[in-house]
C-alpha cells in the first residue's frame, strides 16, 4: 500500500473511531493488524500524525489520541472539586481573548498551519463527541500559539477543569447542527483574524464566541441541577 494511502486509512480510523482525547490506542501488532498495514507503513503514518498534534506518544505508556498533556496538566487542579460551569466560563472569558490576541501578534508560520489543520479537522468532524476533541485541541493551539508560557499553563489548569468538571455531564448533549454551524463560522473567524494579525478582531471574535458557547451551556447545565 502506498504511503500516502496508508496515511489515509490510519487517519480516517483516528477520525471516526470513538476516541477521546487522551484514549489509549491499541498496541502497535494490534492496530496494524486491524487495518491491514505492515508495521513500517503504521509507523511512518503514526510519525506523521504525532507531527500534525493528531496524537501524541509516550516510551513505555503507548500511543495516545489528541495533544500531549503538560506537567502543569497533570497535575491535580484545585478547583476541580468545586468549581462549576458559570466559574469556568468566568474563567475562559477572562482569559482566552488575551491569548487570542497575543496569538495574532506571535504566532509563527508553524502555528498558523497548525490551527488551519485544527480547523479543519473541527470543520470535518462527523459526530458532537470527535468535534468536542477538535474543538479543545483548537483552543490549544491558539493559546501556544500565544507563545507567553504562564498564561499557557493557565490555560491548561483551566482546561483540565472543563475536561474533568464540566465535559463529563455535558459533552456533546447541547450541540445541535445549528449551533455547530455557530460554532464552526467562529472558529473560522477566530483563525481567520488571527493569520491577518489583527490583535482587536481576534479578541473580540474569541470573547464572541465564549459568551455564545456560555449562554448555551448556563442553559444546558440546568437540566444538571439536582
Amino acid at each position: 500500500m502506498p504511503r500516502r494511502n496508508a496515511l489515509a486509512v490510519i487517519r480516517h480510523f483516528l477520525e471516526e473511531g470513538r476516541f477521546r482525547a487522551q484514549d489509549r490506542l491499541p498496541p502497535e501488532r494490534e492496530l496494524a493488524e486491524t487495518l491491514g498495514l505492515t508495521r513500517t507503513q503504521l509507523r511512518s503514518g503514526m510519525k506523521q500524525l504525532e507531527a500534525e498534534g493528531l496524537i501524541w506518544r509516550h516510551v513505555g505508556r503507548g500511543t495516545f489520541f489528541g495533544s500531549p498533556p503538560t506537567q502543569a496538566a497533570a497535575q491535580p487542579v484545585p478547583a476541580e472539586g468545586t468549581a462549576n460551569p458559570r466559574e469556568l466560563m468566568e474563567a475562559r472569558i477572562a482569559l482566552e481573548p488575551q491569548l487570542a490576541r497575543l496569538a495574532s501578534t506571535h504566532a509563527t508560520s508553524d502555528d498558523l498551519i497548525r490551527l488551519d489543520r485544527c480547523l479543519e479537522r473541527a470543520l470535518a468532524a462527523p459526530d458532537p463527541r470527535l468535534f468536542m476533541t477538535f474543538d479543545a485541541d483548537l483552543h490549544l493551539a491558539i493559546a501556544e500559539a500565544s507563545h507567553n508560557t504562564l498564561l499557557v499553563d493557565l490555560f491548561r489548569s483551566m482546561n483540565a477543569v472543563r475536561h474533568r468538571v464540566l465535559w463529563g455531564k455535558l459533552d456533546g448533549d447541547f450541540l445541535t447542527p445549528d449551533l455547530r454551524k455557530q460554532y464552526d463560522g467562529q472558529h473560522r473567524g477566530i483563525v481567520q483574524a488571527i493569520a491577518r494579525h489583527e490583535a482587536a478582531q481576534a479578541e473580540n471574535l474569541m470573547r464572541f464566541h465564549l459568551e455564545t458557547v456560555e449562554r448555551q451551556l448556563m442553559t444546558v447545565a440546568l437540566l444538571f441541577r439536582p
